[in-house]
């Protein structure tokens, strides 16, 4: 299987100071499905240098197991990985920092118990938890929750009739609308229906995460979910995370090319320049490693400078073309016709 790095939808989220075990398990299950678990796992040393072809081979998985790793941390994050060359060493130093210490099982202490009166004034008080700002109020929208999850409109819709501000609301804990959770769901026809009653306002609202249910849409690749969306708001296209993950980045991510190709004339040009951030960098290293050259080479062509910007962790997309050596004739071991149909 060909294996490919990605950045940070790899994981839902990137490696904080709180969410290591979930960023783990998510980061492992990737790694496993790209063929590049074994590398971070084995204990053995690397092949010596003088097997040329074995070493060759073992550096070019190390180096996309560890740009995986990098690219799911959050840039302060990094730095504690940024002068590892292992991918095994890496992740084992990001594990010694954040994974949670086990509880000592000889501590005598006990913890103490909120009296009633506390109990219910914490459960009143909707302070914020680790995830942020929590709708304390997500019970309530069980019944749609479920009928969105299974895909029955006419449940969902009979909801919609009785609370017409739910169409709005962030009915699940981490912040997610009907409209999220039907293109989570991959519910096409209820996304369509839920457009047409929303506003151009309701469709720009994120989840905890920071994503937009377009964002959502791209990564799983929904062409048809992408237009709908689009068609009533094409601003859609340029709302990012914090992190700057638009919509065309995590098509791209997740290997959705046809509808990265989409995205990306309807993405403006103006967004991606390196004045603007680091999207554009992102945008052309993940093209070239997804293999949509096409995407890299006309915005590389409209925007040069792109060719030598740094994306978010420091990297250009010259390191992305560097770690393809398949792109090239002396990566490739041809037989002398298809060298020859090559050099046309």
């Amino acid at each position: 299987m060909e294996t490919k790095p990605a950045l940070s939808a790899a994981v839902l989220e990137a490696l904080n100071e709180n969410n290591y075990l979930d960023w783990s398990v998510q980061l492992k299950t990737y790694l496993m499905a790209q063929d590049l678990w074994e590398i971070v796992e084995s204990r053995s040393d690397p092949p010596a240098p003088e097997i040329e072809a074995a070493f060759k081979a073992w550096s070019k998985t190390n180096a996309m197991a560890l740009h995986v790793i990098q690219m799911s941390c959050q840039p302060n994050r990094f730095s504690d990985i940024r002068e590892i060359s292992s991918a095994r060493i890496a992740w084992d130093t990001l594990a010694e920092k954040y994974k949670p210490k086990s509880p000592d099982p000889s501590s005598s202490i006990a913890p103490v118990p909120l009296r009633k009166d506390e109990l219910l004034d914490s459960s009143k008080s909707g302070e914020n938890d680790k995830k942020g700002n929590i709708n304390d109020d997500v019970e309530i929208y069980t019944e749609l929750n479920k009928a969105l999850q299974s895909g029955d409109w006419n449940a969902a819709k009979e909801f919609l009739n009785t609370h017409p501000h739910a169409i709005s609301a962030k009915i699940t804990d981490t912040n997610k609308t009907a409209l999220h959770v039907a293109a989570e769901a991959g519910h096409e026809h209820i996304v369509e229906e839920l457009v047409n009653i929303m506003s151009e306002e309701n469709l720009e609202i994120k989840d905890f995460e920071g994503f937009t249910a377009l964002a959502q849409a791209s990564f799983r690749g929904s062409y048809r979910m992408v237009e709908c969306m689009l068609g009533k708001n094409k601003n859609l296209t340029s709302m990012g995370n914090d992190e700057g993950n638009i919509p065309l980045i995590l098509a791209l991510y997740n290997g959705q090319l046809d509808l990265a190709r989409y995205l990306y004339l309807l993405t403006p040009l103006e967004i991606l320049v390196p004045e603007n951030g680091t999207m554009g960098a992102a945008i052309v290293s993940e093209a070239i490693y997804n293999k949509a050259l096409d995407i890299a080479l006309d915005l590389v062509k409209l925007c040069p400078r792109l060719a030598i910007a740094q994306d978010r962790i420091g990297y250009c997309p010259l390191y992305a073309l560097a770690c393809m050596p398949d792109y090239f004739l002396g990566g490739n071991q041809l037989v002398f016709w298809k060298r020859w149909i090559y050099s046309g």
